[in-house]
């Protein structure tokens, strides 16, 4: 279906319906869908959200945060595009989740407003690891976000060039890193050549639940797309 100009679609994952409107001739990055997102989705699914305070970074759509909601979680949108954040505030007004959502706009860049520092038993994002000069500060934002010791934070990229540099910015903060790696995942919107999944802080998913996920979406039969990445 065609709303305005939009096209509204509905994803079965994670045991959940999720419906969105998406964009149409908008080429900015965050309209689109990206296989990682429907793959954190899978691993969210592994872990018991109900009650918990989870941030988003890079929401984009906004269909892992209103996931996290539909699971019981209270979610904060975020990303450094207002556009963006106007189109997750309405997908999650679709799926009824918006008293258990709220938007904001953050440049990782900036400090961490104090209203959210040490705040989140759960920081979220998928593949936001593609610029080289946003690494550092993407991990200094999850670091501050996450509560002391029991937080923890989950990162999905499709195998970017940048994921040991990302995995040492988190290191150089203090933050424990569990780095697992997947091949040809099949997701709704693409299949995924490579796929990095972090999980940095506490370990609020086990690396063998994270192997197990990666194993039962991947397709060995198709041949999945290259990442990319940029320098600056």
């Amino acid at each position: 279906m065609i709303l305005g100009n939009s096209e509204s679609r509905v994803f079965q994952v994670g045991g959940c319906s999720i419906s969105l409107n998406i964009p149409r001739n908008n080429y900015e990055i965050w309209s689109k869908l990206w296989g990682s997102s429907f793959v954190l989705i899978e691993l969210l699914s592994q872990i018991h959200l109900e009650g918990l305070e989870v941030l988003e970074l890079g929401s984009g759509l906004g269909i892992v945060g209103i996931y996290a909601a539909l699971r019981g979680a209270n979610v904060h949108l975020t990303d450094a595009s207002s556009e963006s954040l106007e189109a997750a505030q309405a997908n999650a007004m679709i799926n009824c989740v918006r008293d258990r959502s709220s938007t904001l706009k953050l440049n990782w860049k900036d400090a961490l407003p104090v209203d959210l520092e040490r705040r989140f038993d759960l920081v979220v994002a998928a593949d936001v690891t593609y610029l080289s000069n946003m690494l550092a500060p993407l991990a200094r934002t999850i670091a501050g976000a996450i509560k002391p010791i029991t937080g923890g934070a989950v990162v999905v990229d499709p195998g970017r060039c940048f994921s040991d540099e990302f995995e040492e910015r988190c290191l150089d903060l203090g933050q424990s890193v569990i780095l697992s790696r997947g091949s040809n995942v099949e997701t709704p919107v693409c299949v995924c050549k490579d796929i990095n999944v972090f999980v940095v802080g506490n370990e609020l998913i086990q690396r063998e639940v994270v192997a197990e996920v990666l194993a039962r979406l991947s397709n060995n039969s198709s041949q999945g797309r290259f990442g990319y990445c940029f320098s600056e």
